[in-house]
């Protein structure tokens, strides 16, 4: 009796935790995360798994079971990647057209085109292409004349060519492999007036142009000459055609870079102060006195003007008397369309002199009556070039620079030394 009543014991000794737990209805409940690792058994496990999965999981998929998802990542903007699908467009070029920056203050304005006329007349622009590709430009002249090309300040070349010659039918100027992506791109005539006047109608290109154009320069400065002006003979022949001009080597359009000024090269090829058909005696007050006789608006006034005028009232026995009084009538003008801050400064010297001693009475004359007037006088090397006429050459490439850095100086010394 005793062995049974010690047997019954030890069994309720056993059974006693667990109906404790039973009765307990606050006990804590396993997790989620416990009850699956708990009903986990070797047999749920796939056999030979491999340690590697067979593709790399997708961008919504964490990588690990229950991990919280990661950040997609961004996808890359299409307009920065290059290249890009073609997609050629047309612009057509006028005053209006946005985005273009039209260089040479001084032009005629002209429905359906922007006119090209003055040495270094041209236009800039920010454009944005596909692929490598083409910028085709259409263009024509009144007489056979050069342009050259620009890209990010480098000159693109036409081949081995640094010029496109335009002639007086439709004429496309292409600027071939210029490499995808932004670019600031330059198209200027590099052949005078009296040579070529000049039209510039469209551009196409596989891409796009900004809608900001380049911003206007601070500093806008005017440039009255002849022939020395435009560049003739520099490319070192005196045949008069349009070969032998090229403006943007002569001292007025590289002044005008090296100070990052805005300009107008108004050079007239063999015509002077009072000599020649137009000259600035009478046309100083016309944006293009050959094609209208409209007078320019002066909306924006220059804050320099360079004269460097005389070499062909020289040439052709000109009046002296006759010169030095245009000469101080030009003086009356550019001061009472430019205002009184212009500084104007006189220039003499670069292939002949006889004159020079009109040019100081003309100036002595308006500041007696103008004292305040800011006038500058600077006379040039002679040409050291040879050829070009019985005397003299015009000034070649070494004596343009030798202008630039003279003016560069004289420039320091008055006008921003204010």
């Amino acid at each position: 009796m005793k062995k049974i009543i010690v047997s019954l014991l030890l069994i309720l000794c056993l059974l006693l935790p667990t109906l404790l737990i039973a009765c307990d209805d606050t006990a804590t409940p396993p997790t989620e995360e416990e009850s699956s690792e708990e009903s986990t058994t070797l047999a749920d496990v796939p056999q030979n798994t491999p340690s590697t999965p067979d593709k790399p999981n997708q961008p919504n998929e964490p990588s690990e079971p229950n991990s919280p998802e990661k950040p997609l990542p961004e996808e890359p903007d299409p307009s920065l990647s290059y290249p890009r699908p073609s997609n050629v467009y047309t612009y057509p070029l006028t005053e209006q057209t946005q985005g273009i920056k039209v260089l040479g203050e001084r032009r005629a304005k002209l429905d359906g085109c922007i006119s090209m006329d003055w040495t270094g007349s041209g236009i800039e622009f920010n454009a944005d292409l596909n692929t490598v590709s083409t910028v085709s430009f259409v263009a024509k002249a009144s007489a056979p004349c050069y342009y050259k090309a620009y890209v990010d300040g480098k000159l693109h070349k036409n081949g081995t060519s640094d010029y496109f010659t335009v002639g007086t039918d439709d004429t496309t100027i292409e600027l071939k492999n210029v490499p995808y992506g932004k670019h600031v791109i330059r198209l200027v005539k590099a052949t005078g007036y009296t040579l070529a006047l000049s039209q510039l109608y469209s551009v196409t290109l596989d891409g796009t142009i900004s809608e900001t154009a380049p911003a206007k320069n601070d500093l806008y400065i005017e440039f009255l000459g002849d022939s020395i002006s435009c560049g003739w003979g520099i490319m070192g022949n005196y045949d008069g055609g349009y070969e032998s001009q090229d403006g943007t080597q002569a001292y007025p359009y590289r002044l005008a870079q090296r100070l990052n000024a805005d300009y107008a090269i108004l050079g007239l090829s063999g015509r002077g102060v009072i000599y020649g058909t137009p000259n600035f005696d009478k046309n100083y007050l016309h944006a293009s006195p050959s094609r209208s006789s409209a007078e320019h608006n002066f909306s924006r006034q220059a804050d320099i003007v360079i004269i460097n005028l005389g070499t062909n009232e020289q040439g052709n026995n000109a009046s002296s008397t006759d010169f030095g009084a245009g000469y101080l009538r030009l003086l009356e003008t550019i001061f009472q369309k430019n205002g009184d801050d212009c500084v104007v400064y006189c220039l003499w010297g670069a292939m002949n002199g006889a004159y020079n001693a009109r040019i100081q009475n003309a100036i002595d004359t308006y500041l007696a009556s103008h004292s305040t007037a800011q006038i500058y006088e600077l006379e040039l090397e002679r040409s050291t070039t040879p050829g070009g006429s019985p005397s003299w050459g015009h000034p070649g490439y070494g004596d343009n620079t030798k202008y630039v850095f003279a003016l560069e100086a004289l420039l320091n010394e008055t006008y921003f030394a204010n």
